[in-house]
C-alpha cells in the first residue's frame, strides 16, 4: 500500500499534444519540465522545420531582395534551405549553451537541451504562417528593398498588425529559450540570461576578431 501511495506522488501527470501545445502559452515552465523529465519528443521536426522557414524568410525581409531576382525562386530557396538546414542553427546554438553553461556550473549535454529548446521555438515557427496573409496584403513588397506602397489604411493596419503579432511570438520564443535553459541547466533566470546570451556574444567575438585582422592585413 505504501509503495502504490509512493508511485502515485512520483507518477507524472500525462498530457496530450493538445494539453501541453495549449498550456505552454501560460505555463511555459510547466510544459518544458514536463518535457525535459519525461523526454517527450513528438513533433520535435515539424517544430523544427518550421522555425528555420521562419528564420530563413526573416533574414530575407529583413536584409530585402532586388526586383530583379525572381521572388517565387528567392521564397523557394528560403523555404527548402529552411526546412533542411535551419535546424543546423539551432542544434548549434544548443551546443554552445550545453558548453558554456559548464563554466556557469550546468552539467546538461547538448542532445537534452536542444530537444527542449526546440519546443521553445514553437512561437516563431508559427509565426511563419504570418507571411502568408502579408504576401496577400502587399505581394513580392514584403522581401524586397524599400519602403512598399501604401494600399489603404485599413490594409496597412491589417499588415502592421501581422508584423507585430510575428514580433511578440519572436520575443515569446525568445523568453521561452530563457525558461528553457533554466528548467535543463537548473539555473535562476539571471543564470540562465547570462548563459542563452553567451555563445551569440562569443560568436560575435570571433567575427569581429577576424574581420579586424582581415582590415589590418588588407590595410
Amino acid at each position: 500500500m505504501q509503495d502504490e501511495i509512493l508511485d502515485a506522488f512520483d507518477r507524472k501527470p500525462e498530457y496530450t499534444d493538445a494539453d501541453l501545445f495549449g498550456m505552454l502559452w501560460t505555463q511555459p515552465r510547466r510544459v518544458l519540465t514536463y518535457i525535459y523529465e519525461t523526454g517527450y519528443d513528438k513533433h520535435r521536426y515539424t517544430i523544427l522545420i518550421l522555425a528555420g522557414i521562419a528564420r530563413n524568410l526573416g533574414r530575407i525581409q529583413d536584409r530585402g531582395v532586388s526586383g530583379d531576382v525572381p521572388m517565387t525562386a528567392t521564397i523557394l530557396s528560403a523555404v527548402i534551405l529552411g526546412g533542411l538546414l535551419g535546424w543546423t542553427t539551432y542544434y548549434i546554438y544548443a551546443a554552445l549553451v550545453a558548453w558554456m553553461g559548464k563554466w556557469l556550473g550546468g552539467r546538461t549535454d547538448t542532445g537534452t537541451l536542444f530537444c527542449v529548446l526546440t519546443y521553445a521555438l514553437v512561437p516563431a515557427a508559427l509565426s511563419v504562417f504570418l507571411y502568408v496573409p502579408q504576401y496577400a496584403l502587399i505581394g513580392d513588397a514584403i522581401f524586397q528593398n524599400g519602403e512598399f506602397a501604401s494600399n489603404g489604411t485599413a490594409l496597412d493596419i491589417a499588415l502592421y498588425v501581422t508584423i507585430g503579432i510575428q514580433l511578440a511570438l519572436s520575443i515569446a520564443s525568445v523568453c521561452y529559450i530563457v525558461v528553457a535553459v533554466s528548467v535543463v541547466q537548473e539555473f535562476t533566470i539571471g543564470r540562465s540570461i547570462v548563459n542563452a546570451l553567451a555563445p551569440i556574444v562569443f560568436v560575435l567575438a570571433v567575427v569581429g576578431t577576424f574581420v579586424g585582422l582581415a582590415y589590418l592585413i588588407a590595410g
